[in-house]
Formats: structure tokens, C-alpha cells, sequence
């Protein structure tokens, strides 16, 4: 057995030698070259020397030799580095870089294959266990509550509500079903029987919170009430204290402000929708002349002889002011010397309300001969805009704007393009019947006026006018009126063909009746506006047993706010 061994031995041991004869070469191989490498750098370096001028004294000059990293474009895919070479000019036995007069890069070779896998490693012993965390919040869980019953103006309601937070109770999210029609009909009798609730002088109002703020009459007096749904209240005695005659309503600072006359003199009032409260003594008394202005700080009453500012700070300005915005924070109005924006005198005269986009404030105004045309201003300049022939009348439509166009219109609808800064002249087969306009969906929403349709409901962009609906049709009009938005939805008050006026939806292409109080009576619609609560839409309608009354329509189903089953 052992000479067995031995021979097997022998027989292995010239592969052994030949393996470690390869690496030998190999090493030796290396070392040849790197010493070629260094000769040939010692070389050069020492031909420079010899080329330097003989006739000088030189001091003697090392050459030196450093490695660094890649240099430049090198091609080197597996990486290398480079060899600096240079004489040491300074002495400092540092090649520095004003020195390196030569660079070589020397790239790696390509990456062998990977070897055999090593033996596995042995398993490391388990650590210890780690303390157990904190106990977490206990977390929220959701809810599910339903209420049955008259709920809103609903007899027969299933509403439920959906939330995630069951200890604060606060929903989410609700379902409203409600069981057969919601409410729609006449809300007031305050003028008994026939007798006219509403008239043109006695039917403003404005919507607080959740009540509609108005006026109606009885026995000849004017006074205030307050509707809730269909619950009406009385705010006001029974005197005829005449709420809004001359200034109408108007919302700030969660109230509704209004004039009225408390038996001596008309001054500014407001109410909380409970009490009353007068909040001026102005030395004049407010006449129907004057004119209110507001924004989210300030309301201002404008009179023949000054305006008075009611707000954290109370101000009076004496003067004479006409035709007066509150525009982006800024006082708009005609002065005796021109237009002032903010107490900027910039000449011309006024003729509407102001409107601001993008940075400029738009208006109608004279500024030349040319008569009133549409000018702009930043609040220093004034610049016209248009140069159309025609007047512009008080059923015309002042400046509005649809995202990139100025609207207005003189005889015909016009439209300024504010990125090119032209005019055009939109349509002139469709006359603006009224200034009773929308914006909405990039167009807006008038009443206009052809000789082959009457008076109908129009839509306009900056390139056509198209008629929604010839609701009455032939020459006949529907004189649509009151257009109002709620929820990207347009409501407003047209006459259908017995003359009557009905509530109507108004869709892209479309005018929908959605309610006939009462067929065939003229008055409908010529008092009040509409107005939007919570729950219901307000209007003012006539009937030939009650005389001009408050009605109201559920509008959930359209808003879908309710499903109604």
C-alpha cells in the first residue's frame, strides 16, 4: 500500500510543479515590465535633461514617479489607474502638478470568472429576545347611524349617516332617501287671501346661514321676517319700517345689513336673523340714490356728499362719488377729477362696475373721443381697449369674464382676448336682452333677443352665441329672468305659453320646466329673485287666490343631494 501511495504522489507532484513554474513566470513577467516602464521614464527623463541649454548651470534634478487615478478619456471599462511622471523642479520630493510633464493610464483586465463556492460558514448562535413595545392608541371605529322621519323638507326620510370616529360622532358621509315628493309649493299668506305680500318696493332679501332674510307687507306696512324651510317668523313689529327700500340687503360680518325707517329717519340697520340693530347716524339720511359696496373688511355707504366706511375702523370721505367698485381689496369710483383706484387719480370717467384679472382691473370708461368703449388698468395707467361704433346701453352687458375673455357687449356681444389683446366681435345676430347674466363652464348665460326666436335663453364663449331653447317658440318669448348657480347648476324664471312664469333647469342644450305654481299667471317671477337655502329655492310667484307670495322648490334631487324613491 505505501509504494502504492508513493507512485500516485510522484504522479501528482509534476502538476504541482507546473502550476507553481506558471505563477513564477508570471511574477518574473510583471517584474520585467515594470522595470522596462521605469527605464523608459528614467530615459525620458534624462534625455530632457540633456536637451536643457548646456551653457547654463543646472542643479540637479530627480525625476519622479507617482500613481493616481484615471486620466481623461481613458476606455478603461474595468477601471485602472494612472502613472504621473515628472522631474522635481521645486525640490520638494513632491510631484506636484505644474510638474507632471507625462500621463499613462494602465487599465485592468476584464474580471475573471467568479471561483467555487466556499464551504458553508457555521450557524451563529440566536440572540436574545427583545423587550416588547409599548402598548399602541386604541384606534377609531367606524359607525353607521340612520334617522327616519321628516327630515328637511322630506315628510318620509331615510337618512344615514356614515362616519370613522365613533366617539366624536362627526359624519362623513350621508344617504338621503326620501320616501314619494319632497316639499314645493306656497310658503307665506302674510297679506291675507288675495291680498299681495310682495311689491316692488317690499321684496328683498338675502340668505343667513340657514334662513332667508326678507321683506313682505301687510295691511300697507313693509317689514322683516325670516323663513326656515317652510316656518316663517317675524323679526320686525308690525310698523312700516321699510327694510331695504333704497340700499336692499346685503351680507357681512354674518349679518344682513339693510336701511330702514324707524318713524324719524331711514339709517343702517342689521339683523342676526333674531334681533334688530341700528348701526348708523349718518348726518343725511340714506336715500334712493345711495348705493352700498362690500368686501370680506369693509362695507361702504355711498351718499351725494361723501361715503362712510363701516368696518374695524369707521372712516367718512367727503365728495362725490359715482359708479363705485370693490375690486381685489381696492375702492374703485369716478371722482371730480377722473377715476381713482385706490386713491390713485388715473383721468377718465367710469361708466360700470369694475372686474379684475390677472392682474389688471377691467371697466367700461371714456378716456378720449371715442365715447365709452372697454379700458383695463393696473392701477396707475388707463388704457382703451376697444374701438367699436355704437352706444352701449343700460341693457347691455358690462364687463365679465370667462377665464381668458372680457365680455361686454354694444348692440352686439363683443369679447376682448386678454393673451393676444384684441377685440372681436363675437355675434350680432343675437341682441343682449337684459343684463341679467352667468359665467359658467367657460361660457356665459344671457337673455338675448333674434328677430325670428324673441326673446330666449342664450350661451356665449368667445367665438358663438347659440340659443339653449326656443322654450316658447316662433316669435314668442319666454323672457328668461333671475338666472341663478347653485352646484354648477342654472336655475332661473321663465314665462312658458300661456304667459305664465315657471321654475326651469337649465342644462348645456336644454331648458327643463321643474315647476308650475300656478298656470297661466303674469306676475310670476316679476318680484324678489331667487334665492337659495339649505333645503329650498325661494321665489316670488303669484296665484289668483293668494295674491304674490313666497314659494319654495326642494332642489336635492337635481343637486343630487337626495334620491328620491
Amino acid at each position: 500500500m505505501a509504494s502504492e501511495k508513493q507512485v500516485e504522489k510522484k504522479k501528482q507532484q509534476p502538476k504541482v510543479n507546473q502550476q507553481k513554474n506558471r505563477k513564477q513566470k508570471f511574477m518574473n513577467f510583471a517584474n520585467i515590465i515594470l522595470v522596462i516602464i521605469c527605464l523608459i521614464l528614467s530615459g525620458y527623463n534624462f534625455d530632457s535633461i540633456d536637451k536643457l541649454d548646456g551653457n547654463k548651470e543646472i542643479e540637479a534634478t530627480n525625476s519622479l514617479i507617482e500613481f493616481g487615478t484615471l486620466y481623461g478619456t481613458h476606455g478603461c471599462e474595468e477601471g485602472g489607474f494612472s502613472i504621473q511622471s515628472g522631474l522635481d523642479k521645486n525640490h520638494n520630493s513632491i510631484l506636484d502638478q505644474e510638474e507632471i510633464s507625462e500621463i499613462k493610464n494602465v487599465c485592468h483586465g476584464e474580471e475573471g470568472n467568479p471561483g467555487p463556492m466556499g464551504n458553508r460558514g457555521y450557524w451563529g448562535y440566536n440572540g436574545t429576545d427583545g423587550t416588547n413595545g409599548s402598548t399602541g392608541l386604541n384606534g377609531t371605529s367606524s359607525f353607521i347611524q340612520s334617522e327616519t322621519g321628516k327630515i328637511g323638507t322630506c315628510d318620509k326620510a331615510v337618512v344615514i349617516g356614515m362616519g370613522n370616529d365613533s366617539e366624536t360622532g362627526k359624519i362623513e358621509s350621508e344617504i338621503k332617501l326620501c320616501i314619494g315628493e319632497m316639499f314645493s309649493g306656497r310658503i307665506t299668506d302674510i297679506a291675507l287671501s288675495a291680498g299681495n305680500s310682495f311689491s316692488t318696493g317690499c321684496s328683498n332679501g338675502a340668505i343667513l346661514n340657514d334662513l332667508l332674510i326678507f321683506s313682505a307687507q301687510s295691511g300697507g306696512n313693509c317689514m322683516l321676517f325670516s323663513a326656515k324651510d317652510d316656518t316663517i317668523t317675524q323679526i320686525s313689529n308690525s310698523s312700516n319700517i321699510l327694510p331695504g327700500l333704497n340700499l336692499g340687503f346685503t351680507e357681512f360680518d354674518n349679518k344682513i345689513w339693510f336701511d330702514a325707517y324707524d318713524g324719524q329717519e331711514t339709517q343702517l340697520w342689521s339683523t342676526d336673523g333674531l334681533t334688530l340693530t341700528k348701526r348708523s347716524d349718518l348726518g343725511v339720511e340714506i336715500a334712493a340714490s345711495d348705493s352700498i359696496v362690500h368686501d370680506e373688511e369693509r362695507l361702504i355707504i355711498i351718499q351725494n356728499h361723501g361715503m362712510t366706511t363701516f368696518g374695524e375702523s369707521s372712516s367718512y370721505q367727503s365728495g362725490i362719488f359715482t359708479n363705485i367698485s370693490l375690486v381685489n381689496q381696492k375702492l374703485i369710483y369716478n371722482a371730480n377729477s377722473g377715476i381713482e383706484i385706490d386713491g390713485v387719480n388715473i383721468g377718465g370717467e367710469i361708466h360700470s362696475e369694475a372686474i379684475f384679472l390677472e392682474g389688471r382691473y377691467y371697466f367700461l370708461a371714456t378716456s378720449d373721443s371715442h365715447g365709452i368703449e372697454l379700458h383695463s388698468s393696473n392701477g396707475l395707467d388707463l388704457l382703451r381697449l376697444s374701438q367699436i361704433s355704437g352706444a352701449i346701453s343700460s341693457n347691455d352687458i358690462m364687463p365679465i369674464s370667462n377665464s381668458d375673455s372680457i365680455f361686454f357687449s354694444a348692440g352686439g356681444l363683443y369679447s376682448y382676448n386678454t393673451e393676444n389683446e384684441t377685440s372681436y366681435l363675437v355675434s350680432n345676430d343675437f341682441q343682449v336682452a337684459n343684463s341679467d347674466v352667468v359665467v359658467l363652464n367657460d361660457r356665459i348665460w344671457f337673455s338675448c333677443h333674434s328677430p325670428i326666436f324673441g326673446i330666449e335663453l342664450c350661451n356665449a364663449n368667445s367665438e358663438n352665441v347659440t340659443i339653449i331653447d326656443d322654450f316658447v317658440s316662433g316669435f314668442a318669448s319666454s323672457n328668461p329672468k333671475m338666472m341663478t348657480v347653485l352646484d354648477g347648476e342654472i336655475f332661473a324664471i321663465l314665462d312658458d305659453s300661456q304667459g305664465g312664469g315657471v321654475l326651469c333647469h337649465i342644462t348645456e342644450n336644454l331648458v327643463e320646466e321643474v315647476f308650475d305654481h300656478s298656470t297661466g299667471n303674469l306676475q310670476s317671477g316679476t318680484d324678489g329673485q331667487i334665492w337659495f337655502g339649505p333645503n329650498l329655492l325661494y321665489f316670488v310667484a303669484d296665484t289668483t287666490t293668494h295674491g304674490t307670495e313666497l314659494f319654495g322648490w326642494s332642489y336635492g334631487s337635481i343637486t343630487e343631494e337626495w334620491i328620491l324613491i
